[in-house]
C-alpha cells in the first residue's frame, strides 16, 4: 500500500482530536508520529485495564462472559508488557492504581 493510501485510510479512520492532529500533515510517518507524541499514554491505558479487571461482577455472568472479560482485559495487557501473572506487572503496581482510584472516589 502506498505512503498515500495508507495517508488516506488513517484519516478515514480518526475523528475528533485524533483527526486534528494529523489534518495537515502529508505523510504517514509524521501523522503517526504526531498521534504517538499526544496520545499514547500507556500508563493510563493499564489503568483502566487494570481497574476493569478489578471491578468484576460476576453476578448473572455465565463462564462464557466471565472468560470474555478476562481475555479484553488480560490481552491488551500482555500487549503492554504488564502481563499480570508475571513480574511484569507488580502487586505494588496494582495496588497503587487501586488506592489512587479509591482516593479520587473518595474525595
Amino acid at each position: 500500500m502506498s505512503d498515500g493510501a495508507k495517508l488516506t485510510y488513517l484519516r478515514g479512520s480518526l475523528t475528533g482530536d485524533a483527526l486534528g492532529v494529523i489534518a495537515s500533515l502529508s505523510t504517514t510517518n509524521a501523522a503517526v508520529q504526531n498521534l504517538k507524541e499526544r496520545f499514547d499514554q500507556p500508563f493510563f491505558a493499564v489503568r483502566k485495564l487494570a481497574l476493569d479487571l478489578l471491578n468484576i461482577n460476576t453476578s448473572g455472568w455465565t463462564t462464557r462472559e466471565l472468560c470474555d472479560h478476562m481475555n479484553r482485559n488480560i490481552y491488551p495487557l500482555e500487549a503492554l508488557e504488564k502481563h499480570p501473572l508475571t513480574a511484569e506487572f507488580t502487586m505494588a503496581e496494582l495496588l497503587i492504581i487501586f488506592g489512587r482510584e479509591r482516593l479520587t472516589v473518595m474525595t
